[in-house]
C-alpha cells in the first residue's frame, strides 16, 4: 500500500492594524514526487497571494490619500480665497478709520466738538459718496480671524 503523504503551508501575515491574516494550504504529494520541491512550490505560491494582497492594500491606501490631498488643496484655495476678501476688508477698515480720524482731526482743529456728529457723517458720506447708515452684507469678522491664523499657520509651514 502506497504511503500518502501531505504537505501544509501556513503564513501568518500583520495587517499593521493590530490584527493578522492567515493563509494556509495544503497538498497531497503523489508517488514520485519531490516533497522538498513541492513544499517550495507551495511555499512561493503562498507568499504571492501575500504579496498580491498587500500590493493592492498599499495601491488603495495610495489612491485614498491623494483622494484626501485634492480635497485638501481645494479647501486651502478656498480659504485663501476667504483670506484675501478678509484682507480687503480690513484694510478697508482701516482706510474708514483713517478718514474718521482725520475728519475728526480736522473737526478738531476748526474748533468743533465729537457732539457735531451729524456734520462728519455727512463729511464722510462724501468721501465714500454713499451712505454711512446703508445695511451693507459684510463678512463675519471672526471667520476673518481664524482664516488669517490658518494662513499665519500656513506660512510657518512653508
Amino acid at each position: 500500500m502506497p504511503v500518502t503523504k501531505t504537505i501544509t503551508v501556513r503564513r501568518h501575515q500583520n495587517l499593521g492594524d493590530y490584527s493578522n491574516k492567515t493563509l494556509e494550504e495544503t497538498i497531497q504529494l503523489n508517488e514520485g514526487e519531490d516533497p522538498e520541491q513541492e513544499r517550495l512550490n507551495l511555499q512561493l505560491k503562498i507568499e504571492r497571494a501575500i504579496y498580491e494582497d498587500v500590493t493592492n492594500r498599499v495601491q488603495k491606501e495610495i489612491s485614498d490619500l491623494r483622494a484626501e490631498k485634492r480635497a485638501l488643496r481645494d479647501e486651502i484655495s478656498q480659504c485663501e480665497e476667504q483670506l484675501k476678501e478678509c484682507k480687503a476688508l480690513i484694510n478697508e477698515q482701516k482706510q474708514v478709520f483713517t478718514d474718521i480720524f482725520s475728519l475728526l482731526d480736522k473737526a478738531e482743529s476748526k474748533g468743533e466738538s465729537i457732539d457735531d456728529a451729524p456734520t462728519l457723517i455727512i463729511d464722510l458720506e462724501e468721501v465714500y459718496g454713499e451712505a454711512i447708515t446703508s445695511d451693507e452684507e459684510l463678512p463675519d469678522l471672526e471667520t476673518c480671524s481664524s482664516d488669517l491664523m490658518i494662513q499665519t499657520h500656513e506660512d510657518e509651514l512653508y
